[in-house]
Parts: C-alpha cells; structure tokens; sequence
C-alpha cells in the first residue's frame, strides 16, 4: 500500500486508503495473471513439473476471494472480493440488546459478492456469461458459467480468476470505512468455511468466549466449522481459514491480540 504514489508522488494509503486497496488488489491480480501465463508457457515448452504438474487446473485458471483489513488509529477500511467476511464485534451500547450469552453484537463490515446481485448480474451477462439462480434456502447458490457452462464459479468478483475474468468476474474490490469505537471488541476475517454454516452473530459468541486469547478463539472457530462441514457434508470441506484481532489492537499488545488459523 505505502509504495503506490498518488498524484504528486504523495503516499496514497494516507490520503486515499480505499484507492490504494483497489490498487493493491488490482497489481496482485496482475501478477498471478503473468505468473499463471509463464507457468503455461513452461509447462508446454519444458514438461509440466512442481506445482504446475500437481495441480495444474488450479495453477493456471483458479483464483481466490480476499479480504483485507487496514487499520489506521481509530480508521478501518475493509476491502473484499468474492465471499470471505470481515465481521465486527462490538459491545452493545448501555441498553441495547446483546449477542446471545457473551455480549457482543455482530455487523458485516465487508460486501458478499454473489451473482444473482441485479448490479453484478448486469455486468456478468453484459460480459456473455450465464447467471443460475440460487436454490432453495441458498443451496446450492447462484453461479455465474461461461457461455459454454465449462467452467462455473459462485462468486462475481476474485483476484487472479483467468477463465472467469472473459464473462466479467472483476478484482475490483469493495471497500468500507468504518470509525473503530471503545466498544469494539474485535473483527473477525475468515474465508467461506466458516461462513457456510456459521452466521456472523454465532462466530462472534464464540470468539468472545475466549476474550482474552485470540489463538484459542480461531481454533476454537477453526474446530467447529469442521464439525460442522462433516455433519452437513461428511467427506468433503471448503477452504477454513480464520483470522481473529482483539480491540483496540494496540492496547491489546501481545502474542494473543491477533491470531490466525488454517485448516485446508
């Protein structure tokens, strides 16, 4: 972020945060394009071999949601492509009503990008490509395909999504700000194996069970998400990854303000 200039050669990250997050999504999806198309190249020259050779569907095409977070004193701007979530977990102001047993009320700070959204399906079919409805109570859930239904994917926006990107899949991503406030207690950014059957309001409780201990609270989401996908899918599993930040992070200080868990 800091190294993108802005007009004048000034930092843009102090004077535009938002633009230099789009910035930033928008340089990495360059890059994963030009890695991907080299990786290509390689392989048909020299013999596919590595990665590329272990997994060379998800080298070459694949891309991937994200959600960044960036913190400036008491500013937070959220940037998000796809359907990871950035959640909020506050305090409820002196008479309002709590989340259930520890006190905190969830709120979304990032946008799902689905291709059902009248504004991304706009542009999805604009772009030639075919937009499914999502099924009954969201399963399985909208996706967009290539004319041809040869590839499909069940987010509008990614980062470094070569096939999809032809049918108007964008990197461009989402950004809020948001103004940090005493009451805040923590965020929480996880991918969409949390997500698919964990609310926001349900990971905050269990996150603020262990307030004072952020590692405890991402493996703590990590396990009962994977409880969850064997209950509901037996075998099979998304992508589980969690980040957990205690507030305000630098009063929180120490090795358990912030943590962060993966189960592939």
């Amino acid at each position: 972020l800091r190294r993108r200039g802005g007009p004048g050669g000034g930092d843009l990250a102090v004077g535009d945060p938002a633009a230099a997050l789009a910035r930033a999504f928008a340089a990495l999806d360059g890059r994963l394009a030009a890695s991907r198309q080299l990786a290509w190249l390689d392989a048909d020259e020299d013999g596919a071999d590595g990665v590329t050779g272990l997994a060379p569907s998800i080298v070459r095409k694949a891309g991937t949601t994200a959600t960044v977070v960036y913190m400036r004193g008491g500013d937070c701007w959220v940037a998000c492509v796809g359907d990871s979530r950035c959640v909020l977990g506050s305090a409820p102001p002196s008479g309002g009503s709590a989340g259930a047993g520890n006190g905190l009320v969830a709120r979304d700070l990032s946008t799902e990008h689905k291709p059902d959204d009248p504004e991304e399906r706009k542009r999805l079919t604009s772009a030639g490509g075919v937009v499914t409805e999502a099924g009954a109570s969201g399963k399985p859930p909208a996706r967009i395909f290539t004319a041809n239904r040869s590839h499909g994917l069940a987010m509008s926006r990614a980062i470094g999504d070569l096939t999809m990107r032809k049918v108007g899949v964008l990197p461009e991503p989402t950004v809020r700000h948001v103004e940090i406030a005493s009451n805040d207690r923590l965020l929480c950014v996880a991918s969409d194996g949390i997500w698919e059957f964990i609310p926001s309001q349900e990971a905050c409780d269990i996150a603020a069970r262990h307030a004072n201990d952020a590692t405890a609270a991402c493996e703590a989401l990590v396990r009962e998400a994977q409880r969850r996908w064997a209950d509901n899918e037996k075998n099979y599993r998304d992508d589980i990854t969690c980040t957990v930040v205690r507030l305000p992070l630098l009063a929180s200080g120490g090795a358990g303000a912030a943590a962060r868990a993966l189960e592939a």
